[in-house]
């Protein structure tokens, strides 16, 4: 695992409380989710204990994975700045974060713009 250094306020704090919550929730010990996230279980104290680390994008993803959340909300967590737009809320599965990773630009706005009609808003929302 690397750690990033970076200038932006790192909210990994947000992630270690994240990280014991999902966890706790699950019933994993801290060795057995680091094999789900593919990580080693020093790795994953470090990331809990010393919230001012912030992990590589590598890192998140194996935990996103193994959590079955999207990638962008454990960036969020760390503290990486996201680019939201309507096709890409947290809410997201990996597999539909991926399918819209794939989409052109204006395949993109096309899809949003789709959205939008189909919920009655206008396109300069």
């Amino acid at each position: 695992m690397v750690f990033i250094e970076t200038t932006h306020q790192p909210m990994s704090a947000a992630l270690s409380e994240f990280l014991k919550h999902e966890l706790d929730k699950r019933g994993w010990s801290r060795r057995e989710a680091a094999d789900k996230f593919g990580i080693s279980p020093t790795a994953l104290t470090m990331l809990i204990n010393i919230p001012d680390r912030i992990p590589d994008l590598p890192t998140l993803r194996g935990i996103a994975d193994g959590l079955k959340q999207p990638l962008a909300r454990l960036l969020e967590l760390a503290g990486y700045p996201v680019e939201r737009d309507a096709l890409t809320p947290s809410s997201l599965t990996p597999k539909e974060e991926a399918f819209i990773a794939r989409l052109s630009p204006e395949q993109r706005r096309l899809a949003l713009e789709i959205v939008r009609q189909m919920l009655g808003e206008s396109q300069d929302q």
